[in-house]
């Protein structure tokens, strides 16, 4: 499931940089949106399942608030957890938009070490 999420969020960050560069990002974007949005609700739902907790309405959150209704779940769901869990997301979320522009979309004429 997490390997789902992470593959999600680097197609969100391909979506998001390859319509920066290309010039149609209307449709990239809406990819990228939906994409994030539907493996937001599809983490929560399957949380939900993993503790034993009835689905309701939690996945709609995800859907529509982003991480932010992430974030919500896990301050209901996991309560003094989610002091540590939150700050993992978040470093979750920052590698998953950094990373596709770092393999991607590197300027060529940089020297780096990370570059070949």
């Amino acid at each position: 499931m997490i390997a789902f999420v992470m593959a999600a969020f680097l197609l969100i960050g391909f979506f998001e940089s390859r319509a920066e560069t290309e010039g149609d990002a209307k449709a990239l974007y809406l990819a990228s949106g939906v994409v994030g949005a539907l493996a937001q609700g599809i983490w929560i739902s399957f949380d939900c399942r993993h503790l034993g907790r009835r689905i309701r309405r939690w996945p709609l959150l995800g859907v529509f608030c982003g991480p932010i209704g992430i974030w919500i779940y896990m301050i209901v769901a996991y309560r003094n957890r989610a002091l540590y869990m939150i700050p993992i997301s978040i470093v979750v979320y920052a590698v998953a938009i950094a990373l596709p522009e770092l393999l991607f979309f590197w300027p060529e004429d940089t020297e780096s070490a990370l570059r070949p």
